[in-house]
This record gives C-alpha cells, structure tokens and sequence, in this order.
C-alpha cells in the first residue's frame, strides 16, 4: 500500500527517534500514523519491539502479532514477536516463532541464537546446542552464540568443553561480563576453586550489579565455609531483585551457617512465598525451626518437604533428628533405615543407625554396622559423631580422627582473631554448657562451682539453653557470680559477648555433646580455652588448648592422639560434688522390684554402652553365679524385650534381668545401695554413673581399655585407692565378678574400704579438687601471658 508524504515522514521521524532512544517519541509518532492506517505493518512493528524495550513483554506479543497478521513473510517480525513471547514466557509458541522466521531467511544469525536460547529453556539441549553451532557456522565470532553454546555444553555436563566456549566468548569480548561469569561456573564445576573465583571478580569487576556474579561468587564463599563472606554478596544481590528465590534460599543457609537462625529463617519464608512447593526450602525451614526448637513446625515441613520428593536424603535426615528429640522412637528408627537404605553413605548415617540400634540394644547386623563406621573413619569419611563413637572403637587414634572431620564439618574456620590477654584483678573464668540444669554434667560441678574461691576468681555461666526455672538449676545459678543464658543468640554473638565479659579462661563443659556449640570456641573469644567432663576424648580441635584429663586416663604412648594439651589433675579428671544428697529413704529390695536372697550385679549405664560382646560377658557370669539377677536402667519395651532375648539366646531366663525404672536424682542414689557389685561396660566405660555408684557405697568392676572413655572408672577407682577393682583383661574381669559374687566375706571387706575411702580420698574431696583446678586455670593462663602455646603439665599442690 502507498502512504501519503506526510504518513512516510512521520514514521521516518518515528525511525530516527528510535535509533535515538527517544522512545515515547518514536511511539507516539507510529501511533498517530496508525490512527489513520491501523494495518501499517512497519508501525505496528515498531511499537511492538518499543514495547518489548519497555519490559511489557505481553503488549509487545500482541502488537507484534497484529504486524505479522498484516504481513506473515518478514523474516524480521517473527524474530521479535519470538522474542516478546520468549520474555513472555511462552517458550513454544517462541521457538515456533523463530523457527518461521529461518524457514523464512535460514541464515538469519540472530534467530538461530535465539531458538537456541528458547530450546535451552525448554530443557531441549541437544536441539539447543546444534542451534547455537549453526548460528556459529554462519558467525564464528558471534560472542553471545558463544556464551549460549558454552551453557548448553555446560547442562550437557560437558564442562571442559563448555569452559572453553566461555573463554573463546571473553577473549573475542574482553569485557562481556556474563561470559567471565560461565567461566568461574564452568571452573567450579571442575573443582577450581580459585580459578572460579578470580573469573567471578573479573565479571563483578566490569557489572557489579551482575546478580548471577553474585550468586555464583558467593556459593564459591560457602564452599569455602565462609558464611560470613557469602552473605555480603546475597545481601547485595537480594538488593538488586529481592525476590529472587536462590538468593533468599542461599542467604538463608548463610545465615544458619553463622548461626543467626531467625534471620534465616525469614529468608526460607520469603523464598517459599515465590517456591511454595520447594522441597528443599520446606526442609532449610524446617531446620531452621528444628533449631529454635520449634519441633512441630519443623517436622510439618519435613513431611511436606518428603510428600514433594519421597526420596529427598537430606528431609528424611532432618525428620529423624527431630523424630528423636520428639521421643518417637519407633518412627526415628523407620526414619534411620530408609535412609540408611537409600543413601547408605550419606553423612553421620552408618553411624547414626548403630547408635540408635544401640540405644535400644538391638543388635541386628552389629558386627557389619561396627566394622563400617570404623572402615569409613579410617578412609576419612563423614560416618559417626564424635560422642557415640566412644562406644564403637577403643581406638584414640581413630576416636581422634572422629572428632577432627567432625569439627572441620561443623566449624572448620576460625572467623576472629584469638581474644586478648588481659589481667583482671581476679581471674575470670566462664563455663559454657547447654547442660546447667537436672543433668550428669552439672551433679557433678555442682561443688566446683560452689567451692571457687571468689577472692580469686570470678565465675561466670553461659548456658546454651533455656532456664528450667527446676530447683537443681535455682541452686546452680546462685553459685555464679554472673549467669547469661543465651540460646537466642548466634556464635558469634556469644563469643563476642564473652570477649566483651573479658573472660580469662572458657571452660566447654560439652565438647561434641547434644546441643554444643563448637563454633563459639572456634571464634576464639577466651585466651585459654579448656574443655572437661562433657566429652570423654579429644575433640579434635584446633581452637581447643586443653582437656582435663590424668596420668591413668592418659598414658604417655597415647598422649599423640589428643588434640588439646593435657592438663595432668594431681588424683583425677573427674569433678565430684562431696555434698549430693542421698534420700535417706531407702528402699528395700521388694519395692525397687529385686528378689531378697540373691546377688544383685548393676549395670546403670545408658544403654548405648552395652553391646554384644559386652553382654555375653555378663551372661557368663550369672551363668557361674546362679543365685544372681543383672539389675539394669531400659528406657523403653522394646530395648527391655532385646535384652531379655538376648538373654535367653545364652539360655539366661529373662527374668533374671531386673528393669529399673527412671526416678529422681537422690531416689537413684538411694536405691543403687541395694546391689552388691556394679558391672562397668567397654569400651564406653561408666562416668558419671561410676561416680553415683561409689557414691552410694557400691564397688564397681571395671576393665580398663586404651582411650580415655575406656579408663574412666579405673582413674575414679586409682583416686580411692581401690585398685584392686581394677580387672586386667576381660577374661580376669568375669573371673573377679564370679569370685567376688561367691566370696560374701572378701566383697564385703571391698565394701567397708570403700565406706572409708569415699571420704578421706581424693575423688569426694571437692575442696581440694577445685583448688587443683584453679590451679590449672591459672598455669594455663600464665602460659598464655608469656605467650606460650598450651603444652601438657601436671597440676601441683
């Protein structure tokens, strides 16, 4: 159709105001050419691609449509109507556009390029990359096809050879900022780290506001396990698109790293707000929640998370976790073993699986469990935590191992500099523990925390966990010169609030224990950190400069396997409080449930320390001592019925085995009197639980082994000077119990010994035993004021 001279010249001018950028001219001029001719074609085209420059994709589509209605055989509308439906969304009827536009012009570069780009998004690779190499034939230097072929490559898992489309990309466009970007993806994805990083500065370098620069540079940071580095670059990204789901759901995991958990847990709910259905926010949710303790909420997003993808390993880890905290014992073990049986290597799994099958003593395929988790520790593997390997190996070496993959996986950077060393007018030490409540740990401290000697010490708590408001946590809080209970704040809030309290010395109470904290003491907020009592080994730490520990504990050939320096207590590692309460009500043997005429062996270790080696022993013994009952501490029935059929399977009557049920602290104390001779375990020796049975007047039988977990009751008994309870080999401990069980006379002189002992030795001298310790306190510091590093000493009196 011909148009008048002054339709042509408004369009012209339309024309020129467009390569001027000038763009609601430019419209304006094509809409008033359209009033009076509304199927111009290159008007309705023109404000169709002005639209498109305008971001309304959709508006573009139409306009561009009504253009090609007009005219279907220009080559140049199919392109950018392709292109408006690709910015649409509507990736087909894309990919059908600039299909029309090739069969229209094949060699038409720009439409390869972009069919290319709408097949990638269609998940088509294989279509996408022969689009992309035929834009290519026509273009060899057509950067942009370049960088498209290099992500095709890349999906295709092709990496060196997307790498080096990428790299052809920015040597041809020095300064292609998306392309430098690839390159770093492509080096992280063959393990390159450093390389991957210098790539992702360059491309911030020439675009920082590049959002996938961002996003990419800062998962770089957290594989590095620099959480705090990361989240500089998400912050910066959600800046420039806030609702971008990665970088929510990634500024999420940075935050839960840096242990900031309820800004985390605002990132998982922005990002679910965009990915309602995404299994794997749902499960970063939800442990978030399983970290603020909200254990409901979080098993609701696991189940969601698994409803989603059944077979989601990380969710069904997570369940079990919470499962377990929730008491649900039987679900937690259905929860174990499918995941067990889908990702048999995941991390912590074998050994995770062990140790709840030992908690309930269910020893199915023990030996096959047992020799896995040793076998992976020993290839260095993500197999079992730190503490339940205790009851696994007697190994220091592989229990040191243990505990260091542990800490590297949980803490493996230090992000402050060491505290300085200060001289307060009186020593200022904090114990840290998530376990200053009705708990071992604390019965045991208790006269610790009483006895220090305020003229030169200040005490200091920092407890990890909620106050219970229970009398034994009244008591304890009263015996702190300052008490901060702080769940609520992160790692590094916490370190920093002891470096602000100036703390001389921080002592850990938990080590690798059920809510410890690991990554306060690797921000280094104390000169001299100690770690007792919570974890009976090494933590395989760094950051950690001393364990209380003794000369039996410790032997000097196995001193190499401990990562602290060893403080060397004058008697004992153990802290005991000479002031527990024993209920002066006495129970009699019918009302704790015992028979009255026969020989009550004890065992009131948890279960986890039994095993079958260990059970079979004991067995034996009441095989030779026929007039005897085992009288043990099950939490459940099903733990109860596979004692009792193990039992049976070494043709013991199950009902030689005596259940005790769980009662208060001073209660236990007294009804543990009424047996005649406590049977220790190995390789997990008996604790706090030795320490409650000498005690309460009870001889305990142990049989030492090598590491530190397997010879605490023998450092406990070398401290009353009842050595002779102190087995040589396993074979010489059953052979003792049987004697002991047919020697009333000579058990009874062991008990009478042990009657005096418990109160002119060292073990129930708390006094004294706290003086050792401020004396160690205060070794230590000394050291650290000269600038010395920790080295192992004995403690003098």
């Amino acid at each position: 159709m011909k148009y008048s001279a002054a339709i042509r010249n408004r369009f012209d001018q339309a024309v020129s105001y467009f390569g001027q950028a000038q763009l609601e001219r430019a419209r304006a001029l094509c809409l008033q050419v359209l009033d009076r001719h509304p199927d111009h074609c290159d008007a309705l085209h023109l404000v169709g691609v002005i639209e498109l420059r305008d971001g309304r994709a959709a508006a573009a589509a139409d306009w561009l449509q009504r253009a090609l209605d007009t005219d279907p055989n220009q080559a140049e509308i199919h392109l950018n109507l392709g292109n408006a439906l690709l910015e649409a969304g509507r990736l087909q009827d894309a990919a059908d556009r600039f299909n029309a536009a090739l069969s229209l012009q094949p060699g038409h570069v720009s439409a390869w390029n972009n069919l290319g780009h709408a097949l990638l998004q269609l998940d088509r690779h294989e279509d996408a990359l022969n689009s992309f190499e035929r834009a290519l034939a026509l273009q060899p230097g057509h950067v942009r096809a370049l960088n498209n072929k290099g992500t095709a490559l890349f999906r295709l898992k092709r990496d060196t050879e997307a790498l080096a489309a990428f790299e052809r990309a920015t040597q041809l466009a020095p300064d292609y900022a998306e392309a430098w970007c690839n390159v770093g993806m492509s080096h992280v994805a063959l393990k390159n780290g450093d390389v991957a990083l210098t790539a992702y500065n360059r491309a911030l370098e020439l675009r920082p506001d590049l959002v996938d620069g961002l996003l990419g540079r800062a998962d770089l940071y957290m594989e590095a396990d620099r959480p705090d580095l990361a989240l500089v670059d998400f912050h910066r990204a959600l800046q420039l698109h806030p609702d971008h789901p990665i970088g929510l759901n990634h500024a999420g995991n940075a935050l839960l790293a840096l242990g900031r958990t309820g800004e985390a847990l605002a990132c998982y709910e922005s990002c679910l707000k965009v990915m309602p259905d995404s299994p794997l926010v749902l499960a970063n949710r939800g442990n978030a929640l399983l970290r603020l303790m909200r254990y409901e909420e979080a098993l609701h997003d696991f189940d969601r998370a698994l409803a989603l993808q059944p077979e989601f390993a990380n969710a069904l880890n997570s369940k079990a976790s919470v499962l377990h905290v929730l008491g649900r014992k039987d679900e937690t073990r259905a929860c174990l073993e499918q995941l067990h049986a889908l990702a048999p290597d995941f991390a912590y799994i074998p050994g995770a699986l062990l140790n709840f099958r030992l908690q309930q003593c269910d020893w199915r395929d023990y030996a096959s469990l047992r020799d896995r988790v040793i076998a992976g520790l020993g290839e260095g593997r993500m197999v079992d935590l730190p503490f339940p390997f205790l009851a696994v190996c007697d190994s220091p070496e592989l229990q040191q191992r243990c505990g260091r993959i542990y800490t590297r996986d949980q803490c493996p950077v230090v992000m402050a500099p060491p505290a300085a060393v200060r001289r307060n007018d009186r020593l200022r030490i904090a114990y840290v523990s998530g376990d200053l409540r009705e708990h071992a740990v604390s019965h045991l401290m208790a006269g610790v925390f009483r006895e220090h000697d305020r003229s030169r010490f200040e005490v200091v708590a920092v407890s990890l966990q909620p106050f219970d408001e229970s009398a034994c946590s009244q008591a304890l809080r009263a015996s702190f010169d300052r008490f901060h209970v702080v769940p609520h704040l992160s790692d590094q809030q916490i370190a920093q609030l002891m470096r602000e309290q100036q703390i001389d010395v921080a002592i850990d109470l938990m080590g690798h224990t059920l809510h410890s904290r690991p990554g306060i003491f690797a921000q280094r907020p104390a000169p001299v950190q100690i770690q007792h009592l919570g974890l009976p080994g090494t933590m395989g730490a760094p950051f950690m400069d001393y364990l209380i520990a003794d000369e039996f504990l410790v032997p000097p050939p196995e001193r190499v396997h401990y990562d602290e320096a060893l403080i060397l207590m004058p008697h004992c590692f153990q802290s005991n409080d000479d002031q527990r309460r024993i209920d002066t009500a006495m129970p009699s043997r019918r009302d704790a449930g015992l028979p009255d005429d026969v020989f009550v062996f004890c065992s009131f270790n948890n279960s986890y320390k039994i095993n079958p080696e260990g059970f079979a022993a004991w067995m034996r013994i009441l095989a030779r001592v026929p007039d005897s009952v085992l009288w043990l501490v099950a939490d459940d029935e099903p733990t109860r019925n596979h004692l009792r059929a193990a039992a049976s399977k070494h043709d013991i009557s199950a009902e030689r085995l005596i259940f005790a049920p769980r009662v208060a602290y001073a209660q236990h104390l007294a009804r543990m009197q009424l047996a005649d001779l406590f049977l220790d375990t190995l390789p997990f020796n008996a604790g706090a639980t030795a320490s409650d049975a000498l005690w309460a007047g009870v001889p305990l039988l142990t049989c030492p082994g090598r590491s530190f977990a397997a010879r605490m009751a023998g450092s406990l008994l070398h401290a009353l000077d009842l050595p002779e309870l102190i087995a040589n080999d396993p074979s010489h401990y059953e052979t003792w119990a049987v004697e002991l069980a047919h020697e009333p006379q000579r058990l009874k002189q062991l008990r009478d010994k042990l009657a005096r002992q418990r109160l002119t030795q060292p073990l129930f001298q708390t006094k004294p035993h706290t003086r050792a310790l401020e004396a160690a306190y205060e070794s230590a510091f000394e050291r650290a004021t000269r600038g010395e590093a920790p080295a192992t000493f004995n403690v003098s009196l």
